[in-house]
């Protein structure tokens, strides 16, 4: 138990968990498993984001191609054929095998590597809210958000592990600053492993790496403290060497040519005062003054919606995605009376989440935008999912635990959780005309 909070508050604590956060980790993953088979199996809608690319990259990789190699016909693309159908997947082609293994477990149809992809995602998650403890609040609020169940996690896509495993990463480094004795050598060769499969996931997840900076107060001696640097650079590396395997590969040739990108990063490397108005523009522009186009239709405002409407293409109504919002508000705020940080640490948290903004900035920037000086289109809601519990801790501390109804606070959030799954259910599973 943390050393910062009091007498009773220990007590109190102490009797509620390991158990409280078992059970409410078991029943986040009956209610997910339940729900997600559901729409897979019977839902009439799908916002499958990129499906056809991330699954040609698991074929890919089932065929023993782990390092993707160029087609002889396509310059510049990587292509997969599958019945005589080009499908072109650049972008999904620089992921690491890591973040599609329940498809490479478990090898079957679309369908099978759904159902793979969701029980693997929710298991991963539901062990983050276990050993959070006291701070499972949080991680359990990122994880019944729409967005990253029902848009990530229902279809073999690299989402679901760059999320899960995420969250998994946090709650681990979480665990740690909560027991009572201090860091161990065993602990931080720990985060060492799990630090080198962070750097496999998404590029921009590695810098969530530095949260294990967090456990300063808990690492006693200057060599602990200097030591804790290890599984950021561990991440780092790993990170580095996977990039230096697809380094040649641009995300999308037909919008920016691998040479512009490396021409971009010059710009920004000789003049990195750009970097300044590219984030104010992707910051305050109106989401509606971008010009990007799918179908005919602008897309950037239904993608930085998915927060408050589940999908980019399947928006949720109001009465189906307030109540569980609500819920979520109702966990961080209560959260927050189990919180006890050091302002060091929430320079460190506030760092983390900047840097990790500003490297989304610059990568939509060179890789997809082609400029460096306009909006940063192509920024979604969703790659911000694995530090919204970062942002979480931040919060401020303004309700005493002495005030929360604990059987109340649990009631309501199952009940509004319920309902809001119960309607997402509902919404997909009928024929809309």
């Amino acid at each position: 138990m943390p050393r910062h909070y009091s007498g009773k508050r220990q007590r109190d604590l102490k009797h509620v968990e390991p158990h409280a956060s078992g059970y409410i980790s078991l029943l986040y993953w009956i209610g997910t498993i339940t729900t997600g088979c559901i729409l897979i199996f019977c839902g009439k809608q799908h916002c499958f984001n990129d499906a056809m690319a991330h699954w040609a990259r698991i074929l890919q990789i089932r065929a023993g191609n782990i390092i993707p190699v160029f087609s002889d016909e396509y310059h510049d693309w990587v292509v997969y054929r599958d019945h005589g159908k080009i499908i072109t997947f650049n972008n999904t082609a620089v992921n690491a095998p890591f973040v599609y293994f329940p498809s490479l477990i478990v090898r079957g149809n679309f369908r099978v590597s759904s159902v793979a992809t969701l029980i693997c995602s929710a298991t991963i998650i539901a062990v983050a809210i276990w050993v959070a403890k006291s701070y499972v609040n949080i991680i359990l609020a990122i994880a019944i958000l729409p967005t990253t169940f029902f848009f990530s996690m229902i279809f073999p896509t690299a989402d679901a592990v760059t999320n899960s495993y995420c969250l998994l990463f946090i709650a681990v480094v979480l665990c740690l600053y909560q027991r009572d004795d201090m860091l161990q050598y065993w602990h931080i060769a720990l985060l060492c492993m799990m630090g080198a499969l962070l750097g496999q996931v998404k590029i921009t997840c590695f810098i969530i790496a530095l949260f294990v900076l967090f456990l300063i107060p808990k690492a006693h001696g200057c060599v602990k403290k200097i030591t804790l640097a290890l599984p950021a650079l561990t991440a780092f590396v790993s990170m580095w060497l996977w990039r230096a395997k697809t380094s040649q590969i641009a995300v999308a040739p037909n919008r920016v040519p691998l040479e512009k990108t490396h021409e971009l990063e010059g710009q920004l490397l000789q003049s990195s005062w750009k970097i300044f108005p590219l984030i104010g523009r992707s910051l305050f522009e109106p989401m509606d003054f971008d010009t990007e186009k799918i179908n005919g239709q602008l897309v950037n405002s239904r993608r930085n919606l998915q927060f408050f409407t589940g999908t980019e293409e399947i928006q949720l109504p109001l009465i189906v995605m307030a109540p569980v919002l609500i819920a979520i508000m109702m966990l961080l705020i209560v959260h927050m009376s189990y919180k006890n940080i050091n302002k060091l640490q929430v320079g460190l948290i506030v760092l983390i989440i900047v840097l990790y903004y500003v490297l989304s900035c610059v990568a939509m920037s060179i890789t997809w935008v082609g400029n460096v000086d306009v909006y940063a289109s192509g920024l979604q809601n969703r790659y911000f999912i694995p530090v919204l519990p970062l942002a979480a801790l931040l919060f401020p501390n303004f309700i005493r635990d002495e005030n929360i109804n604990r059987r109340v606070l649990a009631i309501s959030v199952a009940a509004l959780t319920a309902f809001s799954y119960i309607a997402i259910a509902i919404t997909y599973v009928i024929q809309w005309k």
